[in-house]
């Protein structure tokens, strides 16, 4: 009888601490989740959705000027923010052509590197498969807000901003790419 009391008292005993744990760990997560909302959102002095942006002043890979145009589209315009040799650009690589082959047709695809320093051998070795400019001006990179590479810039047909990711499509950043355009990447960004 008292082995059978024994044994009621600590199975209660583990079932309590079992509920306060997992209390505890539901607020862990909880503010785990906050933390990285907060994270994924774009900085006080970033880019936000609704800001109009019609075109940009940007230099061809030759040195050209030219400006592109992102409110004369019937479709989209996503811009892909980068600098080349930013570790976490290069790791990009394979999920930025993979994302730009899936929205072919759908959103028109722009690179826009922050340094011509590089981008010729950028993208001759990570290839883009869109067309890719460096930033004209000073003007046009604060127009643009630059601040992180990478970051991928949605700008709608009516050249107003509609959605701004910072960093590397992993975690957070990759789930809401791949919720907004509604596809899945096959492709792997893992840190070193």
């Amino acid at each position: 009888m008292i082995r059978r009391g024994l044994y009621w008292a600590t199975l209660s005993c583990f079932v309590i601490a079992s509920g306060v744990l997992n209390i505890v760990q539901a607020r862990r997560i909880s503010q785990l989740s906050v933390q990285l909302d907060e994270v994924s959102q774009p900085g006080r002095d970033s880019l936000r959705a609704g800001v109009e942006i019609r075109s940009l002043s940007l230099r061809s890979q030759s040195g050209a000027s030219i400006a592109v145009r992102l409110d004369d589209s019937t479709r989209d315009t996503a811009l892909y923010i980068f600098r080349p040799g930013c570790h976490w650009c290069i790791k990009n690589a394979a999920a930025i052509k993979e994302l730009s082959s899936l929205e072919r047709g759908k959103c028109r695809m722009v690179g826009v590197s922050t340094s011509g320093d590089g981008l010729a051998a950028y993208v001759s070795e990570y290839g883009p498969d869109f067309e890719t400019y460096g930033v004209a001006s000073a003007e046009t990179a604060a127009q643009l807000k630059l601040s992180a590479t990478p970051q991928l810039i949605v700008v709608g047909s009516n050249g107003r901003v509609k959605r701004v990711w910072t960093g590397a499509f992993s975690g957070g950043t990759r789930d809401g790419i791949e919720n907004y355009f509604s596809v899945r990447l096959k492709s792997n960004v893992s840190g070193d």
